[in-house]
């Protein structure tokens, strides 16, 4: 892109010390070239930044998607942690009912609440 403004300046530079009956004289196709020019450089800026900017938001969806993942890993493993705790203190202590298993499905559910 640099190289393209360079040979456009390069390519005006001379011309900017012409009066404007001599600009004026400027075949027009010369003109369309510098045009064709111009908008290629600045329609390839702007698609590059369209793709930086794409491939910017599916890195963060890729990092969302992990994050959901392990999220969900770890609520298992709150469950599971729950109903052992649950299984070892009914075989301890079969007096005492504490249900974890229970109130951990119930705070996950609230949390899952609070986001939606």
């Amino acid at each position: 892109m640099y190289v393209t403004i360079a040979l456009l300046i390069m390519a005006i530079a001379p011309w900017m010390a012409f009066t404007m009956e001599e600009v004026e004289s400027i075949p027009f196709e010369i003109f369309l070239v510098i045009l064709g020019i111009s908008i290629a450089s600045c329609m390839g800026a702007l698609i590059n930044w369209l793709r930086k900017r794409k491939n910017r938001w599916c890195e963060i969806q890729k990092s969302i998607d992990n994050l959901k993942k392990e999220s969900w890993r770890v609520q298992k493993t709150l469950l599971i942690m729950a109903q052992i705790m649950d299984d070892t203190l009914e075989k301890t202590h079969p007096d005492l009912r504490a249900d974890l298993q229970t109130i951990a499905e119930e705070l996950l559910e609230h949390t899952h609440n609070e986001e939606g």
